[in-house]
C-alpha cells in the first residue's frame, strides 16, 4: 500500500541573526504559495515564537516536501 506524506519545511531568520527551522507535518498539500506566504507573515507578525530570547524576524525559505513510500511485495 502506497503512502504519501506532505511536509512544509520553513526556515526563519531570528533577531540574533541565526536561522531557525520549523517543520509542519501532514500540511494541506493543496495550499498555494500565496496562502503559505500569508500564513508565515502571520507567524512573524504574532511574535509567538521566540528561541533563546530571539524572535523570528523574516522568512528565509519555505519548501514543500512530498514523500511517497511504496513497499515492494515479494
Amino acid at each position: 500500500m502506497k503512502t504519501i506524506q506532505n511536509e512544509l519545511v520553513l526556515s526563519f531568520k531570528r533577531g540574533d541573526g541565526k536561522a531557525q527551522g520549523m517543520r509542519i507535518a501532514d500540511f494541506n498539500a493543496n495550499l498555494d504559495n500565496a496562502v503559505i506566504l500569508e500564513s508565515t507573515a502571520g507567524i512573524l507578525a504574532s511574535g509567538v515564537f521566540t528561541y533563546g530570547g530571539a524572535s523570528l524576524v523574516s522568512l528565509n525559505s519555505a519548501i514543500k516536501v512530498r514523500t511517497e513510500k511504496e513497499p515492494i511485495v515479494f
